[in-house]
Protein backbone atom coordinates (compact mmCIF):
# COMPACT_ATOMS: atom_id res chain seq x y z
CA UNK A 1 0.00 0.00 0.00
CA UNK A 2 2.94 2.35 0.40
CA UNK A 3 3.22 5.17 2.90
CA UNK A 4 -0.02 6.93 1.94
CA UNK A 5 -3.07 4.76 2.44
CA UNK A 6 -5.85 5.41 -0.01
CA UNK A 7 -9.58 4.92 0.06
CA UNK A 8 -11.39 4.97 -3.29
CA UNK A 9 -8.27 6.46 -4.88
CA UNK A 10 -8.09 9.41 -2.44
CA UNK A 11 -5.56 9.84 0.39
CA UNK A 12 -6.94 9.33 3.87
CA UNK A 13 -7.24 12.07 6.49
CA UNK A 14 -3.61 12.67 7.53
CA UNK A 15 -2.12 13.51 4.13
CA UNK A 16 -5.09 15.66 3.08
CA UNK A 17 -5.17 17.66 6.31
CA UNK A 18 -1.40 18.16 6.40
CA UNK A 19 -0.93 16.77 9.92
CA UNK A 20 2.35 15.00 10.73
CA UNK A 21 0.34 12.19 12.37
CA UNK A 22 -3.25 11.13 12.83
CA UNK A 23 -5.05 8.15 14.31
CA UNK A 24 -7.79 6.37 12.44
CA UNK A 25 -10.44 4.66 14.56
CA UNK A 26 -12.39 1.67 13.37
CA UNK A 27 -14.16 -1.07 15.27
CA UNK A 28 -12.71 0.03 18.60
CA UNK A 29 -9.08 -0.09 17.48
CA UNK A 30 -6.73 2.67 16.39
CA UNK A 31 -4.10 2.47 13.73
CA UNK A 32 -1.51 5.19 13.47
CA UNK A 33 -0.29 6.39 10.12
CA UNK A 34 3.02 7.11 11.87
CA UNK A 35 4.04 6.37 15.43
CA UNK A 36 4.09 9.30 17.81
CA UNK A 37 6.69 8.76 20.54
CA UNK A 38 7.01 11.57 23.03
CA UNK A 39 3.56 13.01 22.29
CA UNK A 40 1.29 13.54 25.30
CA UNK A 41 -2.49 13.85 25.17
CA UNK A 42 -4.36 15.08 28.24
CA UNK A 43 -7.74 13.62 29.21
CA UNK A 44 -9.76 12.88 32.34
CA UNK A 45 -9.62 9.40 33.90
CA UNK A 46 -13.43 9.28 34.05
CA UNK A 47 -13.90 8.16 30.43
CA UNK A 48 -14.41 5.03 28.37
CA UNK A 49 -11.37 2.76 28.21
CA UNK A 50 -11.26 2.88 24.38
CA UNK A 51 -10.34 6.56 24.53
CA UNK A 52 -7.14 5.77 26.43
CA UNK A 53 -6.48 2.62 24.39
CA UNK A 54 -6.61 4.53 21.10
CA UNK A 55 -3.93 6.89 22.34
CA UNK A 56 -1.71 3.96 23.29
CA UNK A 57 -2.25 2.23 19.93
CA UNK A 58 -1.13 5.43 18.21
CA UNK A 59 2.13 5.33 20.17
CA UNK A 60 1.38 8.45 22.22
CA UNK A 61 1.11 8.78 26.00
CA UNK A 62 -2.21 9.38 27.75
CA UNK A 63 -1.80 11.76 30.69
CA UNK A 64 -4.79 11.56 33.03
CA UNK A 65 -5.85 14.86 34.62
CA UNK A 66 -7.95 14.72 37.79
CA UNK A 67 -11.66 15.58 37.68
CA UNK A 68 -13.92 18.03 39.46
CA UNK A 69 -15.78 15.97 42.07
CA UNK A 70 -19.08 17.81 41.54
CA UNK A 71 -19.27 17.36 37.75
CA UNK A 72 -16.91 14.43 36.96
CA UNK A 73 -15.33 16.48 34.15
CA UNK A 74 -11.69 17.58 33.87
CA UNK A 75 -10.60 20.12 36.49
CA UNK A 76 -9.37 23.24 34.59
CA UNK A 77 -6.86 24.19 37.32
CA UNK A 78 -5.26 20.75 37.27
CA UNK A 79 -5.34 20.77 33.48
CA UNK A 80 -3.27 23.97 33.33
CA UNK A 81 -0.71 22.43 35.68
CA UNK A 82 -0.46 19.30 33.51
CA UNK A 83 0.36 21.11 30.24
CA UNK A 84 4.00 20.70 29.18
CA UNK A 85 5.94 21.25 25.94
CA UNK A 86 5.21 17.60 25.06
CA UNK A 87 1.44 18.18 25.24
CA UNK A 88 -0.02 18.08 21.74
CA UNK A 89 -3.76 17.77 22.45
CA UNK A 90 -6.40 17.97 25.15
CA UNK A 91 -9.33 15.58 24.95
CA UNK A 92 -12.21 16.93 27.05
CA UNK A 93 -14.91 14.43 27.93
CA UNK A 94 -18.42 15.82 28.30
CA UNK A 95 -20.32 13.58 30.67
CA UNK A 96 -23.93 13.03 31.77
CA UNK A 97 -25.14 16.12 29.88
CA UNK A 98 -22.56 18.36 31.51
CA UNK A 99 -19.99 20.05 29.33
CA UNK A 100 -16.38 20.09 30.43
CA UNK A 101 -15.24 23.57 31.51
CA UNK A 102 -13.12 24.59 28.56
Amino acid sequence: MGLVRRCAGKPLFRPRAGFPWAARLREGRARASTKTPGVWLLLPPFTFVATVSAIGYAGARAVLVDIEPDYFTMDPRKLEAAITPRTKAIIPVHLYGQSADM
